[in-house]
């Protein structure tokens, strides 16, 4: 908010916008260059450094593009002239996983921790790859049949905690082994 008199910077919104938007970005292929002074546009370029705008990217960089910019500018809304790089929050986010390859499933969770590493990320995923990308204790898998019942880890607080819910994938594969889990 720039306001006559205000003491704050929306420089800090700029940089932590722009590192996470760019290092989503490149999990797909695509560097984030910044707003188009003209459009006032979000431009993206390819390897070859073809100009795209944000509606030209394919929907799987425009969902990684959305997580970081969302997550950012929501930030900033709850505390307006603090780096949303180092702010608190809860974000969620569902079927984080969605068209998206495994490559970049992969890497998703440790990128937007990076950016913003006082977050509390809760996502929800069928995919055995995001699930492996964390830690056994940041995983709740639920499932439904057995009686309906929901088993989970213990989480820690401003961790990932990824969810894993599909009747067609009804245990997690990172569900720790033990006999009342020898079907997982």
């Amino acid at each position: 908010r720039e306001r006559t008199g205000s003491s704050v910077d929306t420089r800090l919104l700029g940089t932590a916008m722009h590192e996470l938007v760019d290092a989503m970005a490149r999990l797909a292929g695509f560097r984030y260059e910044g707003i188009d002074p003209e459009t006032l546009e979000p431009t993206f370029s390819t390897p070859g450094d073809t100009l795209l705008t944000f509606e030209r990217l394919p929907a799987r960089a425009r969902h990684l593009v959305c997580f970081a910019a969302l997550s950012i500018r929501t930030l900033w809304a709850a505390y307006p002239g603090r780096d949303p790089r180092m702010a608190e929050g809860v974000v969620a986010i569902d079927e984080i996983d969605l068209h998206q390859d495994d490559a970049v499933a992969e890497r998703i969770v440790s990128t937007l921790r990076h950016g913003l590493p006082r977050v509390q990320w809760i996502v929800t995923t069928t995919s055995a790859v995001v699930a492996g990308s964390v830690s056994d204790h940041e995983v709740l898998a639920l499932r439904n049949g057995d009686g309906d019942r929901c088993e989970h880890n213990q989480t820690v607080r401003g961790q990932l905690m990824p969810v894993l819910v599909s009747a067609a994938f009804p245990v997690c594969a990172r569900f720790p082994a033990d006999a009342d889990h020898a079907d997982a």
